[in-house]
């Protein structure tokens, strides 16, 4: 890469949050290329090492041919961004066993490109190491079983494919889903209702003003619809019934944002697949204690600002998945609207073998 070349994507990039990724997405693609035609050697420098060798042995011609095919196929996989079904799925699918790194590796992957020949055969491949992996992945467990505290990585690996089958199916669009941001700015599991009191008391200490009793307040009104604890429910009542130093004193002395953070850990269907969505590391720092109506605000600024959103968390904050026929709260997260987004999942990934009986 010329410096040229690396000033132009830093001009065009602009925002400096985003120089370094953008620069180590441009040295990713090289790498991705390179070890598509050299065979894996568990070695930190094995490329390198391969490359002086052909270097060694006055090949390196044959090595160039081999890597510009190479560059061809897998630059023409991820630029066509056409209609067809079968480039959408291939795409898709191959990102997906990349990331997960579960279909063999880069290398193995465009093995089997040059073995099937066509579009359709590899489109095949790739569909049924992708079926073979989420299958394999539960381990005997129904998605129901599966915890945020146990199985992050099946969790989000699986919300990864449900955006993924969402995009392969929605025949209405041509979006596909961007790997590189993705694997950049690190993204992961986070709960589409967070039921934490760090989004309104980031400290111990709770200043008595008006402005913190009143954020604490729509809080606990929040928090309240979701509660199936009826003690704590009354508690809640109280504290809402008392204004200044009282109602401070009332909330400190009865733990009360406390034991709310604590039903929360013991409420189990909160960290399960219907309460969990993927948001990036920064938005997670920022946003992720947040409750419901607070958090989809905020996904809704970063979607104009153009930061990665995938569809489906885009969707699950919009309730896109929530039924239309009884709809409720658009600020409230309900159990139905988990119910419904979990259906909607299951039905997304029924061609990959997730039905009812092991959901």
């Amino acid at each position: 890469m010329e410096a040229n070349d690396i000033m132009e994507i830093v001009e065009f990039v602009g925002d400096k949050e985003y120089r370094k990724p953008a620069l180590l997405d441009d040295i990713q693609g090289i790498t991705a290329y390179l070890k598509a035609i050299v065979p894996y050697q568990d070695e930190e420098d094995y490329l390198f090492t391969y490359f002086d060798k052909q270097y060694e042995n006055e090949s390196m011609e044959d090595e160039r041919d081999k890597l510009e095919e190479a560059m061809a196929t897998l630059s023409g996989f991820v630029s066509k961004k056409g209609s067809e079904v079968v480039e959408r799925e291939i795409f898709h699918h191959l990102g997906f066993l990349i990331y997960t790194g579960t279909g063999g590796r880069i290398y193995d992957l465009y093995q089997q490109w040059l073995e099937h020949g066509s579009e359709k055969e590899f489109a095949n491949y790739l569909f049924r190491q992708v079926q073979k992996y989420i299958q394999l992945s539960l381990k005997n467990k129904s998605l129901g079983d599966l915890t945020f505290h146990d199985n992050k990585q099946t969790l989000q690996n699986t919300l990864l494919l449900f955006n993924l089958a969402h995009l392969i199916g929605d025949q209405s669009s041509n979006a596909y889903f961007q790997f590189n941001r993705f694997v950049l700015e690190q993204w992961s599991l986070e709960h589409i209702y967070a039921q934490n009191s760090k989004s309104v008391c980031p400290t111990k200490d709770q200043p008595m003003t008006a402005e913190n009793e009143k954020n604490i307040k729509s809080w606990l009104k929040e928090v309240r619809k979701y509660l199936e604890n009826d003690r704590l429910y009354e508690k809640i009542d109280r504290a809402l019934d008392k204004t200044g130093k009282k109602f401070f004193q009332y909330i400190g002395s009865q733990n009360l944002l406390g034991v709310i953070d604590g039903d929360f850990m013991d409420h189990q269907a909160l960290h399960r697949l219907q309460n969990l969505t993927l948001l990036d590391r920064e938005s997670n720092s920022a946003i992720g204690n947040l409750i419901f109506s607070e958090k989809r605000k905020k996904i809704e600024e970063r979607k104009h600002q153009h930061k990665l959103i995938p569809i489906c968390t885009q969707m699950v904050f919009e309730k896109a998945f929530s039924d239309s026929q009884n709809p409720s709260n658009p600020d409230v997260f309900t159990a139905q609207d988990q119910e419904n987004y979990l259906d909607k999942i299951i039905e997304c990934l029924g061609k990959y073998g997730i039905n009812k009986d092991n959901a």
